[in-house]
């Protein structure tokens, strides 16, 4: 039985040895530049959390990041320490400002400005959503503030904005469920405008972030998921918000989201 056994791992090593593939690490990463945040690299400092990102420019002259005391940074690679950008909005009396947002990016000839969240919490916060509120800050690229939209709970993720610029999307969950925000960027008229709040009719789920995938050219969805008990929830839906800014159902599943929707290119699934 023993000489059995070992024929047929012989045999078998013999059929696999054209599959197997010589492989080795890659050589180690070349460090072309670093840069340390301001007031980073203490325990109670400032530092890059979960959900707090970096976004590269499209043509890779600037680095935009967020970091967990809602500060926003422009850093330009060939310039030294002393030349970045950053945007450190004023805390609301009687809270502190935490952000869990990356940054959405937008860059044309015509329109250039980041946006991203902070959440505004109280100091003597006891663990309600209703006691929460968020800002949505577009930034403009020298570091000024472009305007800023106060909203009611936590919001989800980051936003996103429209590939024309015009609108951004964002997700926020209060203890009444989640809704989805669409702030029109508007410099003529003050700066922003908050078109509409779309949500599901019964509203008793928190939201995932938002998605948002062009389907056909010049047609923009957003998708969004509703997200209970970490994804234990028996039953959660999938919407999506159409170029009407009509609120759909795109389908339901058997299990609560965690993570925001990944789209197909074609949006069909």
């Amino acid at each position: 039985m023993e000489s059995f056994l070992r024929r047929c791992l012989v045999a078998g090593i013999l059929f696999l040895s054209p599959l197997l593939v010589h492989s080795e690490y890659l050589p180690e990463p070349e460090i072309k530049w670093a840069f340390t945040l301001p007031e980073a690299g203490t325990i109670f400092g400032r530092s890059l959390r979960k959900g707090n990102g970096v976004v590269v420019s499209n043509d890779s002259s600037r680095i935009f990041v967020t970091a967990d005391d809602g500060s926003f940074h422009i850093i330009r690679p060939d310039s030294s320490e002393d030349e970045y950008i950053s945007y450190i909005p004023t805390p609301l009396q009687g809270t502190f400002t935490e952000c869990q947002s990356s940054v959405a990016l937008h860059e044309n000839p015509n329109t250039q400005y980041a946006v991203y969240a902070v959440m505004d919490i109280p100091l003597e916060y006891t663990g309600g959503l209703q006691e929460v509120t968020s800002r949505i800050i577009a930034v403009n690229l020298d570091g000024s503030m472009r305007w800023t939209v106060l909203v009611e709970g936590s919001v989800a993720g980051s936003p996103v904005i429209s590939k024309d610029g015009s609108k951004v999307f964002v997700s926020c969950n209060t203890d009444t469920g989640g809704l989805v925000k669409v702030i029109e960027d508007n410099l003529e008229n003050g700066g922003s405008n908050v078109l509409v709040d779309l949500f599901s009719a019964t509203r008793t789920a928190p939201f995932t972030p938002v998605t948002i995938r062009e389907v056909s050219p010049g047609v923009e969805h957003v998708y969004v998921a509703e997200s209970s008990d970490d994804g234990f929830a028996l039953e959660g839906n999938v919407f999506f918000i159409d170029e009407a800014l009509e609120f759909r159902v795109f389908s339901v599943w058997e299990r609560s989201a965690v993570h925001r929707p990944t789209v197909s290119s074609d949006g069909q699934s």
